[in-house]
């Protein structure tokens, strides 16, 4: 009797040599799918295991809500893993009917090893991105183009595994062929008939999805099959469907655009304070319900209030890049430095040395807030600054020492006496300096203020817990102690008699969510409490400009702002252009999320997003709706298909100039 190449090779005596051909076959057709099923199941373990305080959806561990529900929580999230499973064996069974069985070995071996290695790739996206690959993700990120993030995905670790994944699951289902020939044979007996796989398979597909949503687990990500997300994503929106050739314009531009001639006798001095997890909504002048920056208000008649400005990402490295270097880098990474070790990023710091500045950086946290940002803050922080604060020394050193800085805690007020100080002992020649706090990051940094915050106006959720009240009230003071040191500065150089050559420049690196929309935090999502963040310019010379600005930009504009008040030359690399150019119609600037890989654009009234988790598109009517309460994406289809396609060109633009300052 000839077998297949499904067969397992045994001696054809006795019972064996009256078993059917197609019954070894079809044993090891369902062999295979188990060996392939359980490795998917087991990624999304490991996935579940290192990942579990970023996923969106609850991990599903025994001791929450106890066994009987963490079992289902478990079933829930496997269940279209099973169902991929079950539409292969069913496909493999009809083929076995009508094609050639050596064909037939062949290719089920090769389309195990392919949806092994496809696995290995969205465990990486899963970990790193917050979602599986579908056919959006594949265009956004370059597609087949090497500079594509895919590409990225691909370092020593996922090379390792990709060989050794496919050669342990196909071991492990030949073994278990050989051990166990005739628990396979009865098994494929029972289970490998039309009937029964067909009811299998219409079970799954209707129960699957009540079984997820009972389990809680909804339409996330983590609870999906990847080989059927993006085969569904293929239908629902084809290769051929999507505009990549988009081109990104330079309303935002490539290169600084000033506008020139603001200021009659411009300041020569810098100071940029930016505020951690502080957005728009904390500060006054922006409508804060709080008394929460008094020294701001008081200074509001000499100050300059930008409404729509935004940074670029909702967590502190995606801002560092813009706010040190004056561009974007690559929006499709968490951090460029780490992705592109040898990108060459224009320095701030240097550029302003070049212009004969004496140049400082000082950032509040220390251990507690960087420890795990060693490389990112040698090469975003201190690179190009004379100075650079250095616990080994008094107050700081003339070398930067990223060591030195992360050797220990630093709070706000030691920051900023420490900024005092340098501006005490520097003298008459120019300076530049960028003061990051830490004393708003959460947890955040308990201290004195005021505790009579009018509670009934805190976000509702937060009333419902002493716990988030508390957090709350912290939170607010740390903001009002802030701003009592930017007052104290102030008055320091009023007291030194150069306020007025002198810019002050407040802002925040992005924004922090207090129950709005149900998040807490950063790192959530793209509204307004997450991305819009405050930028006031300070200095009695710029009360010809005003003293409200409706411009909508982000930190990729700020340097190319700071130098155009300042009538400074700009580093041609830096990217962005000047707050104070002419509008356009259609202005805009764009967001997007560190871990979920949503992006958005906010362009006059509009605000859209694309949230990766759900598989949403949102968008809002600002002038009308500034809480984003509405979703109107389904009324204004066009307008939000127009801001999809412009922010998904701004990040393949944003790649491509990357890349270009990234030596081969």
């Amino acid at each position: 009797m000839v077998r297949g190449d499904f067969a397992f090779g045994e001696r054809q005596s006795g019972l064996a040599q009256q078993i059917p051909v197609d019954l070894d076959q079809r044993a090891a057709l369902l062999s295979l799918n188990v060996a392939v099923v359980s490795m998917i199941i087991l990624g999304k373990v490991y996935v579940a295991c290192v990942n579990h305080h970023h996923l969106s959806v609850e991990v599903p561990r025994l001791y929450q809500g106890g066994l009987l529900v963490s079992c289902w929580r478990l079933l829930a999230c496997f269940t279209e893993d099973v169902l991929a499973g079950v539409m292969c064996l069913a496909a493999g069974l009809v083929a076995l009917r009508l094609g050639s069985r050596r064909a037939l070995s062949l290719a089920m071996h090769i389309a195990a090893v392919a949806a092994l290695l496809f696995l290995l790739v969205n465990v990486k996206l899963i970990i790193t991105y917050q979602s599986f690959l579908d056919v959006d993700l594949f265009w956004i990120g370059g597609g087949i183009n090497p500079h594509g993030f895919l590409w990225d995905t691909v370092g020593w670790k996922m090379k390792t595994a990709g060989a050794l994944a496919p050669v342990i699951t196909l071991s492990a289902h030949w073994a278990g062929l050989r051990a166990f020939p005739g628990v396979w044979r009865a098994a494929a007996s029972y289970a490998c008939r039309q009937a029964p796989v067909f009811l299998l398979l219409l079970s799954l597909a209707v129960l699957g999805p009540l079984l997820r949503n009972w389990a809680s687990v909804g339409a996330s990500d983590f609870s999906r099959n990847p080989h059927l997300l993006f085969m569904l994503s293929v239908v629902k929106q084809p290769f051929d469907s999507l505009d990549m050739a988009t081109e990104y314009d330079d309303r935002n531009a490539d290169r600084p655009v000033h506008a020139g001639g603001l200021v009659a006798n411009p300041p020569k001095n810098l100071i940029v304070i930016v505020g951690e997890s502080i957005n728009a909504r904390h500060i006054e002048a922006y409508g804060c319900v709080f008394p929460t920056t008094p020294n701001l208000r008081r200074l509001a008649p000499i100050s300059l209030t930008f409404e729509n400005y935004y940074a670029p990402a909702n967590y502190s490295i995606g801002s560092q890049m813009p706010i040190f270097h004056g561009l974007i880098g690559d929006p499709t990474v968490f951090s460029t430095f780490d992705t592109h070790p040898g990108f060459t990023a224009p320095s701030v710091g240097a550029h302003l040395k070049q212009l004969g500045y004496n140049t400082y950086f000082f950032a509040a946290g220390g251990r507690s807030h960087w420890e795990g940002y060693k490389h990112t803050v040698q090469r975003d922080c201190t690179d190009g600054f004379d100075v650079a604060r250095d616990p080994a020394n008094p107050f700081w050193s003339k070398l930067p020492r990223p060591d030195g800085f992360l050797s220990r805690d630093y709070t706000d007020a030691s920051l900023f006496a420490d900024a005092r100080r340098a501006l005490r002992e520097n003298g008459a020649a120019r300076f530049a300096m960028i003061l990051w706090t830490g004393d708003t990051h959460s947890p955040y940094r308990a201290g004195p203020g005021p505790d009579d915050w009018e509670k009934n106006r805190f976000p509702p959720v937060l009333r419902q817990s002493a716990e988030r009240e508390a957090e709350y009230s912290t939170y607010l003071r740390a903001v009002w102690r802030l701003d009592r040191l930017i007052g104290d500065l102030y008055n320091d150089l009023v007291s030194l008699g150069i306020a007025e050559d002198t810019l002050v420049v407040f802002t925040g690196d992005h924004g922090e969510a207090f129950g709005e929309h149900d998040r807490f935090g950063h790192l959530q999502a793209l509204y307004e409490e997450q991305v819009r963040v405050p930028l006031v310019l300070i200095n009695p010379r710029l009360a010809p400009l005003g003293t409200r600005n409706t411009a909508i930009g982000s930190h990729a504009d700020l340097w190319a702002t700071i130098t155009d008040v300042c009538s400074l030359p700009a580093d041609p690399r830096w990217q962005g252009r000047s707050l104070f150019v002419s509008q356009m119609d259609g202005d805009r600037t764009f967001f997007r999320d560190g871990r979920r890989f949503s992006f958005g654009t906010r362009m006059g009234r509009w605000k859209h997003f694309f949230d990766r988790n759900r598989h949403k598109h949102f968008l809002f009517d600002l002038e009308n709706d500034p809480g984003e309460t509405k979703n109107l994406a389904n009324d204004f289809r066009q307008t939000c298909d127009e801001l999809n396609l412009a922010a998904r060109g701004w990040l393949r633009r944003q790649r491509e100039l990357t890349w270009a300052m990234t030596p081969k």
